[in-house]
């Protein structure tokens, strides 16, 4: 599921070329169909989230000890990040130290400053890391209830700051709008760890709920997005979690296959992938030839290089997190 909610994304920000200028699909109106699905594919963070979400409750369900916790996510995510976030600030030159340092060290999504956020992904999950133990607390006694006064108070709270600085808000409302995604994969979790399972039948109401509903949130979405633009996120929210199941439904019926190999590989290296590959779209471009029409070739390009990279950068972040945070040996019995 990180494996296909990342190459959706990536897709997603695969901006420069249009499924509908490739003539072949375009004949057929695949095209136009491709093109409405990458075009939804911010939904694919909303994915990230859930998924985080019921990660993290089985984590704490196994073992509900915040500093092996808190070791265990910093691990997993910071040393990437770092690596990635430290060339890439060094590739576009910060002008100052004080931003340089805003951004290595994540918090600059949450400061007043001009510089452009090349990680706010990471900057949010940290965060929302931070205040996991007391949602799975929350969950754990409250269960949906608990999801539904964490959404609403986060809404206000991010119409709240919208109301005394909207430019501020504008920054931050990328992290804000998508708490209810990340409390309701907790609660995701919760549910899945009793075993409740989904009828085969509903499935298939899923499917055409999310063949419906693509069309309608494209619809939403160019109403809203010039006035209200962060609504997006809440469209996303419905949209991002009939895909998860359905997603599911697909993986047990296609069962081990190259396809959900490939996958499953991508959804090793997903944080990597994702990270290098948004910001080499948007830093790295002008070192590409275009001639091409589609931009087809930068696509590819840039997916497959970002995925060495993504590769390389896990290896090494791995050894770094090994070397600083070596397992401790199993006491003999």
């Amino acid at each position: 599921m990180m494996g296909l909610a990342c190459f959706w994304i990536v897709v997603y920000h695969s901006s420069f070329f249009d499924f509908r200028d490739i003539e072949f699909l375009n004949v057929t109106h695949i095209g136009v169909c491709l093109e409405y699905v990458k075009r939804l594919g911010n939904a694919a963070v909303e994915v990230f989230l859930f998924l985080s979400g019921i990660g993290l409750y089985y984590s704490m369900s196994k073992d509900s000890k915040i500093i092996p916790f808190y070791k265990k996510r910093f691990f997993r995510v910071v040393p990437s990040a770092f690596i990635i976030v430290v060339t890439l600030c060094g590739f576009i030159g910060a002008n100052s130290l004080p931003r340089y340092f805003s951004q290595i060290t994540f918090v600059d999504l949450y400061i007043k400053s001009d510089v452009a956020e090349v990680a706010w992904y990471v900057s949010a999950i940290l965060v929302f890391y931070l205040f996991f133990p007391l949602i799975y607390k929350a969950v754990k006694r409250f269960g949906i209830w608990a999801v539904i006064f964490i959404s609403i108070i986060s809404v206000i709270i991010t119409l709240f700051i919208g109301a005394i600085d909207y430019d501020y808000f504008m920054r931050v409302e990328v992290v804000f709008t998508r708490i209810p995604a990340f409390v309701t994969g907790a609660y995701l979790g919760k549910v899945l760890m009793k075993g409740v399972k989904i009828p085969k039948w509903s499935m298939w109401l899923i499917i055409l709920f999310n063949v419906a509903y693509l069309f309608i949130s494209v619809g939403l979405i160019k109403l809203i997005q010039h006035d209200y633009p962060f609504v997006r996120h809440y469209i996303n929210f419905p949209l991002a979690l009939s895909f998860l199941f359905a997603f599911a439904y697909l993986r047990e019926i296609i069962g081990s296959h190259i396809i959900t190999r490939f996958f499953e590989m991508l959804g090793l290296f997903s944080l990597e992938y994702y990270l290098i590959h948004v910001n080499m779209t948007q830093y790295c471009l002008n070192f590409f030839n275009n001639d091409e029409p589609t931009g087809l070739r930068y696509a590819i390009t840039i997916m497959v290089v970002a995925f060495v990279l993504a590769v390389l950068v896990k290896s090494v972040a791995d050894k770094i997190s090994g070397y600083l945070n070596p397992p401790v040996a199993e006491e003999k019995k």
